[in-house]
């Protein structure tokens, strides 16, 4: 984040345990929660194979998981559950993939279940990416087809990104987990449509 001057802002309060459930917009996301505070990421399978990010991914702990792959996602709640056990954040992306920040994509609940097994507080929180020199949307954010290599090129060669993260009210994880997935949905949102108000102006 040095080398690429990323600067990151922060506000609300940081949660030192349970689950973290934000929207999900680049691969920069992970080295920004990771500086944030510490913490292990569910992830799509395919990023552990990714040049370069999967390593990184990897070191920071992450919990992989196969997309429509019923085992496999019991096998990864379980590693969840484990880390959310041991008082470890564990940060998930519930759209499932990267988006161009504009909207928010509907929530999948698969992996909210070891936060309600564990009865351990879920924080929505929403990351929001500026530059001076360039569109986010599409030289930040990484999503649909893009080709990963000349987007992470073009990034290197920004002057300054500015983040923002900002960190909601905690939620009791308890009771169906579709309900609670609709219920962080709205809070992470509202997070995100603030952000988007305060950087048009």
């Amino acid at each position: 984040m040095r080398a690429i001057d990323l600067q990151l802002t922060m506000s609300g309060t940081i949660p030192s345990h349970g689950m973290i459930v934000s929207n999900h917009l680049s691969y920069l996301d992970i080295p920004v929660y990771s500086s944030a505070l510490p913490c292990v990421f569910v992830s799509k399978a395919e990023v552990e194979d990714w040049p370069i990010l999967g390593r990184y991914a990897r070191w920071a702990g992450s919990v992989f998981v196969r997309r429509h792959d019923r085992p496999d996602a019991a096998r990864a709640n379980i590693s969840v559950g484990d880390a959310l056990h041991n008082g470890v954040p564990v940060v998930l992306f519930p759209e499932g993939t990267t988006t161009d920040g504009q909207h928010i994509l509907r929530f999948h609940s698969t992996m909210l279940q070891p936060a309600i097994d564990e009865a351990v507080p879920i924080t929505p929180c929403a990351i929001h990416y500026e530059l001076d020199d360039g569109d986010p949307s599409r030289e930040i954010a990484w999503w649909s087809d893009m080709t990963l290599i000349p987007h992470l090129i073009n990034l290197v060669a920004k002057k300054t990104i500015r983040t923002r993260i900002a960190f909601g009210a905690p939620i009791e994880a308890r009771g169906d987990r579709k309900q609670l997935s609709a219920v962080l949905h709205e809070a992470v949102k509202t997070l995100h449509d603030q952000m988007q108000a305060t950087a048009s102006h």
